[in-house]
């Protein structure tokens, strides 16, 4: 029997695991992992630049230059390889990054991963007699610009969860004089030096970039509607308020009725799940993770428009290691799927 045809959409944590456990199967699966960067890692590569790569596409990592990860690295790290032990618990951005550097040296993955190669296009091909046949995969050279399409029986899906943003649209947006940002830009704190910031949003990159903003800064809002911070340490100069509702010229309105003058806004207010690559014909839709083909039934997987004999697998969103991606193709022979992959860490609000 020929081998199993896979295509692996992203280097980050996922997509290299997912390498490894199907290298480990070399008998039954062939593997290629695209990564559009020059760099394997994922959202973990650090790059000041924040906007549009040198190729005019979207910048990928989310990291700042001061995160670290909100998870301990004891219970991040892949069963096959530890964390350096001299590390903090809770380790930074170049850390994790060096981890999974190693990782891939470990596993000797770099051979089935072709950097600098953008995922164009996936969509499911048939026979004339509309039958499932496998996916077509068209990918782009960004070195050399040219595009190739070849056909896979199973499509990885590790392209991560951190790379668009998503933001409200707040009354009085075209009004507001100040600087308007995502955390998905933020990369140091001292460009706020002297300036008042309001954040919207205090998940972990809400608080911590609040925190780490309010080193230089002279006042930091951070409008929320969760229950107030409990941490003792929070510094003077950051404020709690409620939900921002309003912006007019340089202040912005929040729902107890206050207004501030602000500099900046910052939205903290998380990513789209984002398949860019997913032809119309895979019938997915993914904007609201509530209500993600790719999340249904507990599992990530759902059945499309091809048979359910074909389903769309994927791997639980809180799963570090996909493991569970490459056992259903073993078990059932040549079956055509499509997965979506997990991440290793979130981000840690150091409070």
């Amino acid at each position: 029997m020929d081998a199993i045809r896979v295509a692996v959409v992203g280097a980050g944590g996922a997509g290299i695991v997912a390498a490894k456990l199907l290298s480990e199967w070399s008998d039954l699966f062939s593997v290629d992992v695209f990564e559009q960067t020059g760099h394997i890692g994922g959202t973990w590569v650090y790059v000041e630049e924040a906007g549009k790569d040198e190729f005019g596409l979207p910048i990928h990592s989310s990291m700042y230059r001061n995160l670290r990860t909100n998870l301990p690295k004891e219970i991040m790290q892949f069963p096959e390889l530890s964390f350096d032990a001299h590390l903090h618990s809770f380790p930074t951005h170049k850390d994790v990054l060096h981890y999974l550097e190693r990782y891939a040296e470990a596993f000797n993955l770099h051979q089935y991963i072709k950097l600098r190669h953008f995922v164009e296009k996936v969509s499911p091909r048939y026979d004339s007699d509309g039958a499932f046949l496998n996916w077509s995969v068209r990918v782009r050279d960004l070195s050399s610009g040219a595009s190739t399409e070849s056909e896979y029986d199973a499509v990885l899906l590790c392209n991560g969860h951190y790379a668009e943003p998503k933001a409200p649209s707040l009354e009085g947006m075209d009004t507001f004089t100040g600087e308007v940002s995502h955390s998905h830009d933020y990369r140091h704190p001292e460009k706020f030096a002297g300036k008042r910031v309001a954040i919207l949003g205090a998940a972990s990159s809400g608080q911590d970039i609040a925190l780490d903003i309010s080193k230089f800064a002279t006042k930091v809002f951070l409008s929320h509607e969760n229950p107030r911070l409990s941490c003792k340490d929070i510094p003077a100069n950051v404020t709690e308020k409620l939900r921002i509702t309003r912006l007019s010229q340089g202040k912005v309105a929040f729902r107890d009725g206050s207004e501030e003058e602000v500099d900046c806004l910052m939205f903290a207010t998380g990513y789209k799940y984002s398949f860019p690559f997913l032809d119309e014909s895979c019938q997915i839709r993914s904007q609201d993770p509530r209500h993600s083909a790719l999340q249904a039934r507990g599992q990530h997987r759902v059945p499309v428009h091809v048979p359910r004999r074909h389903p769309l697998h994927g791997v639980p969103f809180h799963h570090v290691p996909p493991a569970n991606a490459a056992r259903p193709l073993a078990a059932h022979g040549r079956v055509p799927a499509a997965f979506e992959g997990g991440h290793v860490g979130r981000r840690r609000a150091r409070v």
